[in-house]
């Protein structure tokens, strides 16, 4: 799960151990090595995901 303010308006977000979510930086990283390759590389998939999976509750 991304940790992004998509979750603002959710009664849950991913946990905030850092092996629980990716954050923006992560996938633009990612993004950004993708289209960096040289001439010829053809990139068929990319997964990113946490190390492991959180998802907390937010009290109300």
């Amino acid at each position: 799960m991304p940790m992004t303010p998509f979750y603002d308006e959710t009664d849950f977000a991913p946990h905030n151990d850092h092996t629980c979510h990716i954050t923006p930086e992560c996938v633009a990283d990612a993004v950004a090595q993708a289209i960096n390759q040289r001439e010829g590389t053809v990139i068929t998939q990319i997964v990113l995901k946490p190390q492991r999976i959180g998802v907390e509750r937010k009290r109300n």
